[in-house]
């Protein structure tokens, strides 16, 4: 069937066989199923009540209002309207298109400029350049286009390989984050690998996430699991987490009352206030905070750093040869420094430093002999604490 001219307005119930529907007509395509229909004229308006059928547009400006689900679309026209039912099947690839599915639906955009939005246990690609799209809970959805900005809801599996794209999804999500220059945030309880570049990514609490690639920045919510093994990135957690850091060159910072486990090389590591820290690299830097407890398991040449205040109720394990402790605002070898190491037995002891003015007492578990405690400028002004050569106690 052929539907030509202007102003055509067409009931085409029950009709058999393939429709053509040209420019600027008005249709109503009811009771028919496994049909080809072809929209390749502009400025249609067509309501398709049937399912099971194939629909081709080519045109542009056109609005397809489907009823039933189970038809199958190709939009390969500019700035048409599509409406489709439940378990709808969309390619969508011209430019500038406006589609809805309802749920269940299969989505493949890989145009430019399309507005998607999907139901709820939805298979949804975005592939194509600046577009937008909405997808509900429970739904599968891969995103390896450029620049487009995607919202997902709760429960869903999400896969961004693509570039420069902003991205947020719902609580309870799986996230795979592989592109570049991406902006990615998840809800809490969710489920979230890094491996991509130069990547910013906020997750919620409760969160598993692991943090692979190179140069990203990552925020963390309370009570997270985090793994930080890439280089160069920056990550804060917050308070309450558990966070392994084995990469190198990377800043992890945590909240209060964190376990941190350091395992990288030429990290700069900061735990908040009762955390506790296992400095187990090499030449990391741990920023200490008070009512901490640090453990220094191997001489890998760790330094500990703060102001005095900061080392506050805090007890040292495994302090050694090659570990540093550099407080920040004490000064050196001025007439009122002084440094005392207390023995408490073979379990350890107290170290006390003051320059008159500022001052911490450290508990330092394990073994040491006072005259090998040293203390030297740390070039900025403040004081750097050794142990293992010949020193001033």
């Amino acid at each position: 069937m052929l539907v030509g001219g202007n102003g055509t307005t067409l009931d085409a119930s029950g009709s058999t066989g393939a429709m053509l529907i040209g420019a600027s007509n008005a249709a109503l395509v009811s009771g028919v199923s496994s049909t080809s229909i072809y929209v390749e004229g502009s400025s249609s308006s067509i309501n398709l009540t049937g399912a099971g059928n194939s629909v081709s547009v080519d045109g542009n400006g056109n609005a397809i209002l489907a009823t039933n689900g189970a038809n199958t679309f190709a939009i390969n026209g500019n700035n048409n309207g599509v409406s489709a039912a439940a378990y709808s099947t969309i390619a969508v690839n011209g430019t500038a298109n406006t589609v809805t599915a309802g749920n269940n639906a299969v989505v493949l955009d890989s145009g430019s400029g399309n507005a998607i939005q999907a139901g709820s246990q939805s298979t949804v690609v975005v592939a194509g350049t600046s577009d937008s799209a909405s997808i509900g809970s429970g739904s599968t959805v891969s995103i390896t286009g450029l620049a487009d900005a995607v919202h997902i809801v709760d429960q869903s599996s999400v896969s961004v390989t693509g570039t420069s794209d902003v991205v947020s999804t719902g609580n309870g999500t799986s996230v795979y984050v592989g592109g570049s220059g991406d902006a990615v945030s998840a809800g809490s309880q969710s489920t979230v690998t890094i491996a991509g570049g130069a990547d910013t990514t906020s997750i919620g609490s409760g969160a598993t996430v692991s943090v692979a690639g190179p140069g990203d920045t990552v925020s963390v919510g309370t009570q997270s699991t985090v793994s930080v093994t890439g280089t160069s990135d920056t990550v804060a957690v917050g308070g309450a987490a558990a966070v392994y850091v084995g990469g190198s060159g990377n800043a992890v910072q945590a909240g209060t009352s964190s376990v941190l486990s350091v395992a990288g090389t030429q990290d700069v590591v900061n735990a908040g206030t009762g955390s506790t820290v296992s400095a187990g690299g090499s030449g990391n830097l741990v920023e200490v905070s008070p009512n901490s407890f640090i453990v220094m398991p191997n001489p890998t040449g760790d330094t500990l750093v703060g102001a005095t205040s900061l080392f506050s109720g805090d007890v040292i394990s495994g302090f050694t040869i090659g570990d540093g402790i550099n407080m920040l605002d004490l000064l050196p070898g001025g007439a009122s420094f002084s440094m005392n190491y207390a023995s408490a037995g073979s379990g350890g002891g107290t170290l006390s430093v003051t320059d008159g003015v500022h001052g911490a007492v450290l508990t330092l578990q394990g073994s040491f002999l006072p005259g090998l405690f040293s203390a030297a400028s740390n070039g900025q002004g403040g004081t750097l604490i050794t142990y293992g050569q010949p020193g001033t106690v």
